[in-house]
């Protein structure tokens, strides 16, 4: 049993960016837990469980988008910007050799935005022409051989710091695609706020198992305020959300 709980504590409180806080420090009283170590040990829980969250947070939208066969209300910028963003993000924290638990669900969300731009590709009307598609394929693989590649150790913060305007952009693009249509289509809420929950726990984690990284919580910071912004559009628009689901239904039967 000892062993386990040791093996455990090293899982949760080794390289931790405090000095008040580590395995010998938090099992000197165990099980009474100093008030730091029981902070950091509720933040890599919470880390964990956005992990777990992410695994799913795109299927209600790729469950809507491939029940309707329609990409209505997706604006094409936001879903490459948000590609953009989590590869930056996951290759940001390789670098920096940061706790998988405090970052690791942007590769997760890369894989399923992957996922969301297949469909996007398959259901957008008209379709993407192939040229288009091969060119962000090339452009990608080319991004990712300069970063992991190219790119100096030293401008690596520049991959966090870029996100930013990517991230203005891809929300705004979504959040002005939302008003110009007047409703928010096949789009998902459930997917919504869990990036709003998940921006939200990443403040704290970020600050207990990081550090206080500006650029990293500078982004989830952003992140919260425009994903606020498009939460509130859901509801805005909701009716006549409804409406636009029922037309699309009546049009897909006939």
């Amino acid at each position: 049993m000892k062993s386990i709980i040791d093996s455990v504590a090293q899982v949760v409180w080794s390289n931790h960016p405090s000095n008040v806080v580590s395995p010998e420090i938090c099992l000197a009283d165990f099980p009474l837990l100093p008030s730091p170590c029981l902070f950091s040990l509720c933040s890599k829980v919470l880390g964990v469980g956005i992990l777990a969250g992410a695994l799913f947070n795109k299927a209600p939208l790729l469950v809507s988008i491939w029940r309707n066969r329609s990409v209505a209300g997706m604006s094409v910028g936001a879903v490459y910007g948000e590609t953009m963003m989590c590869s930056n993000a996951a290759l940001y924290n390789i670098y920096r050799k940061n706790p998988f638990t405090a970052w690791g669900e942007n590769c997760l969300l890369f894989i399923q935005n992957l996922v969301v731009i297949g469909l996007m590709w398959s259901f957008s009307v008209p379709t993407v022409p192939l040229p288009k598609r091969l060119l962000f394929v090339v452009v990608s693989l080319l991004y990712l051989f300069v970063v992991l590649v190219i790119l100096p150790s030293e401008y690596v913060h520049f991959l966090i710091t870029a996100n930013t305007p990517v991230m203005v952009y891809s929300r705004g693009s979504q959040i002005l695609t939302f008003h110009r249509c007047g409703h928010t289509g096949t789009q998902s809420l459930i997917t919504t706020l869990m990036n709003l929950l998940g921006s939200c726990i990443r403040l704290l984690t970020t600050v207990s198992e990081i550090g206080w990284d500006i650029p990293l919580l500078s982004g989830y910071l952003l992140s919260v305020f425009l994903n606020i912004a498009l939460v509130s559009q859901f509801f805005a628009y909701k009716e006549d959300t409804k409406r636009y689901l029922t037309n699309l239904s009546s049009k897909k039967d006939d």
